[in-house]
Order: structure tokens, then sequence, then C-alpha cells
């Protein structure tokens, strides 16, 4: 079970790469990069390491040691979030690439883990609801798009990127079996709400109906 839900969301990781593959690029006018680049590469790595916690999900392990190592497998990943930026930047290898699977990878973090975290009871299945609430952006984008209404442009804002930085960390942190269920699912609520507003405000400004 393990072997194949993680090869299923590895693929999946993958194919997003794979798709995305002549964005490997500073600009979209720019000349594509000969190569990968180590940033991209542990970008592809943390997707790696959440598709291995992913298998976890669901699996009720007999020992309590094993429940130690999805908690590791996702810190490591969220570490690798804000590493694989500043090895971009060093190495003058940012790419529209990377940026995309940044976004794709942080929600896709931030489904696998918290199902496996209320499977374990460590934390609140409502807190599910920021799972989804970047899927359900995108689709109302898309309807958007298909129906041929206006989309007003976000402008740049590391709000986002930090306020997804504290949710990886929050999850992290709660799947590590040392730290209480009340606690952990207590938390949940005061983490989830920001991110939840954020959303409804980014939505309100895409659709015309906030500046």
């Amino acid at each position: 079970q393990w072997g194949i839900v993680a090869t299923l969301i590895w693929g999946y990781a993958w194919q997003q790469c794979w798709q995305r593959r002549d964005t490997n690029r500073p600009t979209e006018f720019a000349p594509l990069y000969t190569s990968l680049g180590l940033a991209n590469r542990l970008t592809l790595l943390r997707g790696l390491l959440i598709a291995m916690t992913a298998g976890f999900i669901f699996q009720h392990p007999q020992f309590a040691f094993t429940t130690w190592i999805p908690a590791l497998l996702y810190s490591v990943a969220a570490i690798l979030d804000r590493v694989d930026g500043f090895v971009a930047r060093r190495t003058k290898h940012s790419s529209l690439l990377g940026s995309a699977l940044d976004n794709i990878f942080d929600a896709l973090g931030l489904i696998v883990a918290p199902i496996l975290a209320v499977d374990l009871g460590k934390i609140h299945w409502s807190y599910l609801l920021v799972s989804v609430a970047y899927y359900a952006f995108q689709l109302g984008l898309a309807w958007r798009r298909k129906n041929k209404r206006t989309i007003a442009a976000l402008a740049p804002n590391k709000l986002r990127r930090t306020l997804a930085g504290f949710q990886m960390g929050y999850v992290a942190v709660a799947l590590w079996p040392p730290f209480s269920s009340p606690i952990t699912q207590a938390s949940g609520f005061a983490f989830m709400l920001p991110v939840l507003l954020g959303f409804i405000v980014d939505w309100f400004i895409v659709s015309g109906r906030l500046q």
C-alpha cells in the first residue's frame, strides 16, 4: 500500500514538472536553461518526500517508531521549501518552472500531511478546508476563464508565501509523536483562519469585487 500510494503521488509530481519543462527559464521570453539546476532538483526532492509521506496515510502502524518516519519526511520537505528558493537566487538559476512547482508542491503537501495528521488524530478534520482552498481557488479561476469573465491580476504579496510556510511548519510539528493531540488540534484553528481569510480576499480581488 505504501509503495502504490507513494508512486502515484510521485508520478503526479513528476508529471507536473514534465508538462512545464518549457518554463525552465528566468522569464517568459528568455532562452531555456541548459540544465534543470540544483534549485529545481531540490524542489523535486521535496515532491518526492511528500509522496513518501503520502504512503503512510491510512496505514495504522503497529509499531510506535514508524509514526516518526512520516513526521521526519514531511519536516525535511518543509525545510526544503525555504532552501530551494535561496539556492535558486544564489546560483542565479531562478525559473518560472521552479516558481510554479513551488506552489504546486505547497498545495500538494498541505493535502497529504493534513490528511495523515487527521488520520492520526493530531489535527481536527476542519483543517482540511485549508487543503482544498487552493484547488477551489484554481477551479474558480478556470470557471471564470471558461465563461470569459474578467480576472483581475493579484499583486505580488509575500504574505501568501509566509502563511503557506506557517501551515507547513504547523502540520510538520503536529505530526511528531511527542506533541499531544489536544494542543495540536486547538492550534490548528489559529493557523487555519488567516489562510482561509486570505483566499477569500484574493477571490474578491480577482473577481473584481475588491481593489
